[in-house]
C-alpha cells in the first residue's frame, strides 16, 4: 500500500511541476486532489502541502509518540534508500552556496 501511495504521490508531484493551475488546486484544496488519484484519508484528517522556495525549506517532524529505535531496514524503507525525510527521493547539500545542508527533491 505504501508503494501504491509512493507512485501515486510521484504523479501528483510530477503534474504540479508542469500545470500550474493543478499545483494551486494541490496547493489550496490538497485533500480533493488526492481524492482524485485514489487517496483515501480518514475522516477528520487535514492535509496541508507546502511549496520550499529558494529562501524557505519545510522539514516535517513525525507525530508526537511517534518516535522509536528504527533498525537499518526500516530506516532503508522510510528514507526510500537513499536518507531523504519524507519522500523516496532527493538529497542533502550545498547547491544554493550557503554552507548549510538543505534536502533537495531530485
Amino acid at each position: 500500500m505504501e508503494a501504491d501511495f509512493q507512485k501515486k504521490w510521484a504523479e501528483i508531484i510530477n503534474k504540479a511541476a508542469h500545470d500550474q493551475v493543478f499545483k494551486q488546486r494541490l496547493l489550496s484544496n490538497p485533500v480533493s486532489v488526492l481524492k482524485e488519484y485514489g487517496i483515501a484519508l480518514e475522516p477528520g484528517v487535514t492535509v496541508e502541502v507546502v511549496e520550499n522556495t529558494p529562501r524557505k525549506h519545510y522539514l516535517v517532524l513525525p507525530e508526537s509518540g511517534a518516535a522509536k529505535d528504527l533498525n537499518e531496514e526500516e530506516i532503508r524503507k522510510i528514507s526510500g534508500g537513499r536518507g531523504h525525510p519524507g519522500t523516496s527521493h532527493g538529497s542533502c547539500g550545498d547547491r544554493d552556496g550557503t554552507g548549510q545542508g538543505i534536502w533537495y527533491a531530485s
